[in-house]
């Protein structure tokens, strides 16, 4: 007789591919510090071209916008607290990523303004 209990069944967590590592690194950080910088440089900077600094903002809106989605959609990204992202947050990040990069781009084209650059 074997007296010895049996360990459950260890289950390890389904790998991330590196892409979906990397979308996550993007739509987290590198693509907010991006943004970030364009603002700034928006507001700051002599001698740029504006619309193409506009342009550049909303494709770096758009594209952590799509990242978000695909990590969802392809790579099972996660919420904060670590449960399985849903569709559902994917709308509530792009409402507020919008509102957010939206204030973000007036006020730095305010400041512009205001410190005539």
């Amino acid at each position: 007789m074997n007296d010895i209990p049996k360990r459950p069944a260890e289950t390890t967590p389904p790998s991330t591919p590196i892409t979906g590592l990397f979308l996550t690194l993007f739509w987290v950080l590198a693509g907010n510090v991006s943004l970030a910088l364009i603002a700034y440089s928006i507001a700051f900077r002599k001698g740029i071209l504006m619309g193409l600094y506009i342009a550049l903002f909303i494709i770096n809106v758009l594209a952590l916008a799509i990242a978000r989605y695909f990590d969802i959609l392809f790579f099972h990204g996660n919420t904060a607290s670590g449960e399985p992202a849903t569709l559902v947050h994917w709308v509530k990040y792009a409402k507020a990523l919008g509102i957010i990069s939206g204030i973000l781009l007036l006020s730095a084209i305010m400041a512009r303004n205001v410190f005539g650059v």
